[in-house]
C-alpha cells in the first residue's frame, strides 16, 4: 500500500499519546487485538495488507468475519 509507506500511523498514536503496533502477519493479528483491548490508552492497529489482497472493508467490526 503506497499510503503505508509515507505514513507510520505508530508513531502519530504515540504521538498523541496512545500506543500502536504495525502487523506484517495476519496470523499476528488476534495478538494485535488483545493487546489494544487490554492496553489503557487509545492503540492503533496498524496492518499492513498487500496492494493486490482482497481485504475486507467496512463502518462496522461486526460485519468483518475474515478475522472470527
Amino acid at each position: 500500500n503506497e499510503n503505508q509507506k509515507d505514513m507510520d500511523y505508530v508513531k502519530i498514536a504515540e504521538g498523541f499519546g496512545g500506543q500502536g503496533e504495525r502487523v506484517l502477519d495476519p496470523k499476528q493479528l488476534s495478538a494485535a487485538f488483545e493487546r489494544a483491548l487490554s492496553a489503557d490508552k487509545p492503540y492503533v492497529v496498524d496492518i499492513y495488507c498487500d496492494c493486490e489482497a482482497d481485504c475486507s472493508m467496512g463502518i462496522n467490526i461486526e460485519s468483518i468475519k475474515e478475522f472470527q
